[in-house]
């Protein structure tokens, strides 16, 4: 491996998740940053969870009615109690889910090509490597490189498009909220410029 290659970190490279092709090198090794953060994709789980907070706080405020009877008052304090953690599970899971599947991602971006590894613990490592855990995208000067977001530290490569019922939309591939981002875009855009 030689050429300017960097680690965002002094540890020791793991192995690529695919070989490199004749001629090919090794520019950038990184990680996603794992910091907990809320992210404006889970709008809906947000919003959710405040209406629910709010139905909880609603509900608490018909409690101070004597004329309930015991039973009521046991009825709607199980039920503030489930909106209230509902609420707060809509608020905190997201995030954490997200947290967690960065833990297992790995980046590398090659002389000719962008790679990203996902391992989840769950499922064991075969010899070969699984195709669904690992996927790369030749770089040509069609490729597009922008940066999304400079508070996320995101470098977006490539677009595919997911369709869902009747929705069409399409979803940005790249290496996520990673501490070298500049470098690595600029990286990216000279490979481009130089692709054949």
């Amino acid at each position: 491996m030689s050429g300017s290659l960097f680690a965002e970190d002094g540890d020791p490279l793991p192995a690529m998740p695919l070989p490199l092709e004749p001629g090919e090198v090794l520019l950038w090794y990184g990680e996603p940053d794992t910091d907990l953060a809320l992210r404006l994709g889970d709008w809906r789980e947000m919003l959710f969870g405040t209406l629910g907070l709010g139905l909880a706080l609603a509900t608490l405020h018909t409690l101070q009615d004597a004329s309930l009877v015991p039973w009521q008052v046991a009825g709607q304090w199980l039920l503030v109690l489930g909106l209230i953690v509902g609420s707060v599970a809509l608020w905190v899971l997201p995030p954490l889910g997200d947290r967690d599947a960065r833990r297992h991602k790995r980046y590398w971006l090659t002389s000719s090509r962008a790679l990203i590894q996902n391992e989840p613990r769950a499922i064991p490592r075969h010899p070969g490597g699984d195709p669904l855990r690992q996927a790369g995208w030749w770089i040509t000067r069609l490729s597009p490189a922008m940066p999304l977001r400079r508070w996320h530290r995101t470098v977006r490569f490539a677009w595919f498009e997911t369709r869902y019922k009747t929705y069409r939309y399409k979803e940005g591939v790249g290496f996520d909220r990673i501490d070298s981002a500049p470098r690595v875009l600029a990286l990216m855009r000279r490979l481009i410029a130089e692709a054949p």
